[in-house]
């Protein structure tokens, strides 16, 4: 009886050993060099993001492959999430991802994203005809997640991705890992997260640094579980520092009521209201749908819609 316990230690603490070298690694190596592949840190979901992007410490439905890969095993049914962004300039992004829990230690899952414009064109010379062309971003993940108990989750999302414009291309592999912690205070947990480790990304001869960050998340239910609070402060290792803050407050599990701010410690480059974000969520039949609204000041507005199929 007493040598699971034991085990499930050893293994936890490895994890975190790993983590707080990848950690203290990145941070040394890191220069300063142009940043590559952008489209990673892309959010994803409308329930995060109408959160205010703060769910790194959430971890429960198919959104956390994305935010925090350790969160799949606390998922307790299959999930499909599919989602569309209307995103500023006439940009579109799709992501899907699929959870799968294999048992109450286990779960598998996948992730993809594109991003992509339909109606770019290029001139080759002043004199010129104007050409369109094509120009996308993409990546596939494959996550794994695994219990240490009932209070410590780890999880891992390995990433191809491959980037288009016009002629020239570019692909790379990426990691994320993530640790959440359930249980040590009623109702509250704890997530932290490393994404985007790998290579630089090589681009028309040129090298650029990944998107790594690193971020530590929390999220606490009250009034009966009813209203959801989270938190997260995210260290980009070459950017400054940027503090998210959400809600969500339940009705009866069928409607949600979210809202959410992100601030950057040197202030947001479009205004203080550029960091707001609200949207709304409902329960019908057995899938859910969820709508974000953020604001980007005079480039045009964000509109993100999920859907949750179990």
């Amino acid at each position: 009886m007493r040598i699971e316990p034991r085990t499930s230690c050893n293994s936890l603490s490895f994890v975190m050993y790993l983590i707080l070298f990848v950690v203290i690694s990145t941070g040394v190596n890191a220069k300063e060099q142009s940043i590559g592949a952008i489209f990673l840190n892309e959010p994803v979901g409308a329930r995060p993001t109408a959160m205010g992007r703060a769910f790194v410490g959430v971890g429960e439905d198919a959104n956390t492959i994305f935010w925090n890969p350790a969160g799949m095993v606390r998922t307790r049914n299959i999930e499909l999430l599919a989602v569309h962004t209307e995103f500023i300039q006439g940009f579109r992004d799709d992501y899907f991802a699929f959870c799968m829990p294999l048992s109450s230690r286990n779960a598998i899952g996948i992730n993809g994203f594109i991003s992509y414009h339909t109606q770019l064109e290029k001139a080759v010379s002043f004199y010129s005809e104007i050409e369109p062309f094509s120009a996308y971003d993409t990546y596939l993940g494959l996550a794994w997640s695994h219990a240490f108990g009932k209070k410590y989750a780890a999880g891992i999302n390995l990433k191809g991705l491959y980037q288009l414009i016009d002629t020239y291309s570019a692909w790379n592999v990426a990691l994320d890992l993530g640790l959440l912690v359930t249980g040590l205070i009623p109702d509250m947990n704890l997530g932290l997260t490393i994404k985007n480790l790998g290579p630089p990304i090589k681009f028309i001869e040129e090298s650029h640094t990944m998107p790594i960050s690193i971020e530590l998340g929390t999220s606490y239910r009250l009034l009966k579980k009813n209203l959801l609070l989270t938190g997260d402060i995210c260290k980009p290792l070459q950017e400054e520092f940027s503090f998210k803050f959400g809600a969500e407050y339940s009705i009866k599990k069928i409607f949600f009521l979210r809202t959410g701010y992100t601030y950057f410690q040197y202030g947001h480059d479009l205004g203080p209201l550029a960091g707001f974000t609200g949207g709304i969520g409902a329960n019908i039949w057995e899938y859910r749908l969820d709508y974000s609204f953020a604001p980007f000041a005079d480039l045009g507005n964000i509109h993100r819609f999920s859907l949750i199929l179990p």
